[in-house]
């Protein structure tokens, strides 16, 4: 019996097929190129290949059966700090292709790739984006927007011209001048607006 169970399962590996290479190449074909766009396509086989060709350079070789999770995160570091120097984003944009090969190599071929060597490895944490103020210029401008916001709410046709046109019925102009003045004078957050009633207002009565 168990004989015939190693005989099944030597059957069942062939050392011509563990190669990256050659599933890559057949996950494109039956995957990918069959519900993404040519450009789409384009860029998940670069990102596929450039692991594949990491994999060659550092172990001489592409076979699916020494990859570990210890390989990906080398390779993700490479294409961050030591290689290519891609931006956090783009970096895990490869993970996150690299991720779902592996889960359909995983499986269609288990004998090759029994634990999927992505799982677990975190994000690359993104950096916070850059607080940008409005320059005087651009303050005057919103507010003279703010200030003609009625009449880009007025109903339009034959029926009101020459005359002083409606407002359409879902147009909240003042409401909406009052909220970008308020951020503009207060610096209030948007949920810190969201959440401002009447009781915490202070008006300013000097003349």
């Amino acid at each position: 019996m168990s004989k015939n169970t190693s005989r099944k399962l030597l059957a069942a590996y062939d050392p011509v097929e563990d190669s990256l290479q050659i599933w890559k190449d057949r996950y494109i074909q039956t995957v990918i190129s069959m519900d993404r766009s040519r450009e789409v396509e384009q860029k998940i086989e670069l990102q596929l290949q450039r692991f594949v060709d990491f994999l060659q350079k550092k172990m001489g070789h592409d076979k699916v059966t020494t990859i570990v999770q210890r390989t990906v995160k080398e390779w993700l570091s490479d294409l961050y700090r030591e290689g290519k120097g891609f931006a956090p984003s783009t970096v895990n944009h490869h993970q996150a292709n690299l991720s779902k090969f592996k889960g359909w190599l995983k499986f269609h071929v288990p004998h090759l790739l029994p634990m999927d060597p992505t799982k677990k490895i975190k994000a690359m944490g993104l950096p916070v984006p850059e607080r940008r103020a409005y320059n005087e210029d651009q303050v005057c401008s919103l507010k003279s927007v703010c200030d003609r916001l009625e009449r880009f709410h007025q109903l339009k046709g034959r029926k009101w011209k020459g005359v002083d046109a409606p407002l359409k019925a879902y147009a909240w102009p003042k409401r909406d001048r009052s909220i970008v003045f308020t951020l503009l004078s207060t610096g209030l957050r948007r949920e810190e607006l969201v959440i401002l009633d009447l009781d915490q207002l202070q008006p300013n009565d000097r003349s």
